[in-house]
């Protein structure tokens, strides 16, 4: 019998207020230092909006080694919407959420016209503790919005299957790429519509094509004989059956889009530098590890306990885990095979949760993590399925079958809601989300790390240096956790013992950038222009656009009286952004040095124009035009700069040198007499004091 319009309307606000119970407190949530900053909050292509250039830079661009330009357009819009306000971003993944859950409800009902059934899948879906990193993650957008172009393949597919219609099976190719570009892991779609041609939509069967053409012809001379004496029908059945290889041909076109897919996330994780890990883990290790992860994902489903954001990858695990890991995976397989024909649903599940967890199960390393709580998005429906309609053929020998099946759904529904509920406080921000994983996975270096991050942010700095030297302790070829320990006593103004942790941080990783920059910047600050200047031009050369390091390289240059050498990094930088006030200032000021007096003024006018706070600029400003002999604009700069700077003893003097000039001698007695406060025995003041003291007695 077909469901009710008003049944489904009740269901669907079910689960709409039971997912927004679960998850509602994610409004309160923050950013958490684990990539929300790479994508977001650090990302000034997020931050300038819907343009041309924006928009080609989300497709063409390998950012933190994935390539995902919808996730990126999705992000740019929530900036334009809720700027850095992270209750937006929270609430837009918790609304994809909900509306991927009722998608999925209506996809099973309409394909199965089993609504109670649909219910339970959508239900678990939707509530579970390990959909949580999922959702509550901002970053993970990219799960929840490519699971929403998945869903609504599928339902266009159900369509095209059912009417035959070559529109809908357009528009399921279009939904397949919209999906890819959220998120490469959806390759497998055209497993799973394989998956579902045999159950529940029933193009085939298993066993020969001359068996299938029997029982099509079988099926269509009692189809409507069925219709009639079955009242209560959970199948619709397909007009006919197809051969498997029929199938298999009509998704060509889905095959060649995962193919291309996954060609550009190998390119995308080569042209960002990502590391694949298939040099850093031998094929056996990973192997092993995801045999393991297959059976432990199906524990933590079944008791989600100990969820972490991050957990430690083992390395080769005891021969004894791989091998019970196998049996248990080789035993369920056994017993779906054999149950195949009774209960299709029971393979489709199972082989929907091995193959669609294939793209992040490990076997290709993509990170250090041995595994991860939001690669179950997807996989975890299929296990869903297989259990709410098993289930109900398990109690077929219960008393009050229904009232037993009630009662249990409710309490399993009750118990997600508190879960989740529970796991969502985690992500509230850095400090609690790191912590806990810390309290369930001990020895883990990532998650240390980031806790250090997280209180280096809130200025404890003793702690951050103390997860910095836990990380490095657990895992001492991770260079991350010295370089961080370099940039905190850096921070400190303990320069010299930061020396050695970016030294270290280098050692490990040669091409590490930002290690090498930190350590020329530090050896800058030391004094030592030679060792600074070494890692600055090693830093050039892997990365010839690097600003900051073309900027150094100009001002120890300049240091060094070398002004036409300064001049052309300062340029180089320009050329890659011409935007960059300290390079405008530091060109403006070594052509004054040069004579080149006008476009220096011209340099540094950009600048401030730029960077109107900085009081260095006026002052530098205010010499240039003193040398040139226009008073007038000497001490107005001068004065801007003593307006953002009052304590300023070099502007006090320069003003008090060029209001002398102009005959001001009083004014410039007080500038003077400024500067020697500031800045006692100040040499030069002094010795412009005198003289103006003297040219004042003499006048009068």
């Amino acid at each position: 019998m077909p469901p009710q319009k008003n049944q489904i309307i009740l269901i669907c606000l079910f689960l709409s207020i039971t997912t927004l119970i679960a998850f509602w407190q994610l409004k309160d949530n923050d950013f958490v230092n684990y990539d929300d900053y790479k994508y977001i909050v650090d990302n000034p292509h997020v931050k300038e909006g819907f343009d041309a250039s924006t928009v080609a830079w989300a497709f063409t661009n390998y950012h933190v080694g994935h390539w995902h330009p919808l996730t990126w357009l999705s992000f740019i819009l929530d900036y334009k919407l809720y700027g850095l306000n992270p209750s937006g971003y929270h609430l837009t993944n918790l609304f994809l959420h909900v509306i991927n859950t009722l998608l999925l409800f209506l996809l099973f009902t309409g394909m199965t016209q089993a609504v109670w059934q649909s219910a339970a899948v959508a239900a678990l879906f939707a509530i579970h503790p390990l959909h949580v990193e999922s959702v509550a993650w901002v970053v993970e957008r990219k799960d929840v919005l490519s699971t929403l172009f998945f869903i609504l393949a599928m339902i266009s597919y159900a369509g095209y299957v059912k009417r035959q219609k070559v529109q809908l099976y357009i528009v399921t190719l279009l939904l397949f790429i919209f999906g890819l570009m959220c998120k490469p892991m959806l390759v497998t779609l055209p497993f799973v519509l394989l998956l579902l041609d045999y159950w529940p939509l029933r193009r085939f069967k298993l066993g020969s094509s001359d068996e299938a053409a029997q029982s099509a012809e079988l099926t269509s001379g009692k189809q409507s004989s069925k219709k009639k004496k079955t009242k209560r029908q959970t199948v619709e059945v397909a007009p006919h059956y197809s051969s498997l290889p029929h199938l298999v041909k009509e998704k060509i076109p889905f095959f060649i889009l995962s193919a291309l897919s996954s060609l550009i996330t190998v390119l995308a994780a080569q042209g960002a530098g990502a590391a694949s890990g298939l040099e850093a883990l031998p094929l056996g290790t990973r192997i092993s590890n995801a045999v393991v992860s297959y059976v432990i994902y199906m524990w933590k489903m079944i008791w989600p306990q100990n969820l972490a954001v991050f957990y430690p990858h083992p390395g080769m695990l005891p021969v004894w885990e791989v091998l019970g890991a196998l049996l248990v995976l080789a035993l369920i397989t056994y017993l779906v095979v054999r149950a195949a024909n009774k209960f299709p649903y029971l393979p489709v599940g199972w082989l929907w949760y091995l193959g669609t967890m294939v793209p992040v199960i490990g076997i290709v390393q993509a990170g250090a993590q041995a595994m991860a709580d939001r690669y179950t998005y997807i996989p975890l429906i299929g296990v869903f399925v297989m259990i709410v309609w098993g289930l109900p053929e398990l109690a077929k020998t219960w008393r009050h079958q229904r009232i037993m099946l009630g009662i249990l759904a409710g309490f399993i529904i009750t118990m997600m809601v508190i879960g989740s509920w529970l796991q969502v406080r985690y992500w509230h921000e850095s400090v609690t989300l790191f912590q806990h994983a810390l309290d369930v996975t001990p020895q883990n270096a990532t998650a240390h790390n980031n806790l250090g991050t997280a209180f280096r942010e809130k200025g404890d700095m003793d702690k951050a240096i103390f997860h910095y030297m836990e990380a490095a302790r657990i895992d001492p070829k991770d260079p991350k956790p010295y370089y961080n320990i370099g940039e905190v006593l850096a921070q400190r103004g303990e320069i010299k013992g930061a020396i050695p942790y970016f030294q270290k941080a280098l050692d490990i990783k040669p091409d590490f950038l930002k290690a090498r920059y930190n350590l020329g910047l530090a050896f800058m600050q030391m004094g030592d222009l030679e060792q600074a200047s070494q890692h600055f031009r090693e830093t050039i050369r892997i990365m010839p656009a690097d600003k900051e390091a073309n900027l150094n390289m100009g001002v120890i240059q300049a240091r060094r009286g070398n002004y036409d050498e300064a001049i052309s990094y300062f340029y180089r930088v320009l050329q890659t952004r011409p935007d960059y006030a300290e390079a405008h200032k530091n060109l403006g000021i070594a052509l004054m040095q040069k004579g080149y007096l006008y476009e220096a003024i011209s340099r540094l006018q950009e600048a401030l124009r730029i960077l109107p706070s900085d009081p260095e600029i006026p002052y530098i400003l205010g010499r240039v035009f003193a040398k040139q002999g226009n008073l007038d604009k000497a001490a107005m700069y001068l004065t801007k700069s003593l307006e953002i700077k009052p304590d300023n003893a070099d502007a006090h003097n320069s003003l008090g040198a060029t209001l002398a000039r102009q005959g001001k001698l009083h004014e410039a007695i007080s500038h003077f007499q400024e500067a020697l406060r500031i800045r006692p025995g100040y040499r030069e003041a002094l010795n412009n004091l005198q003289v103006a003291l003297a040219q004042q007695k003499n006048a009068r």
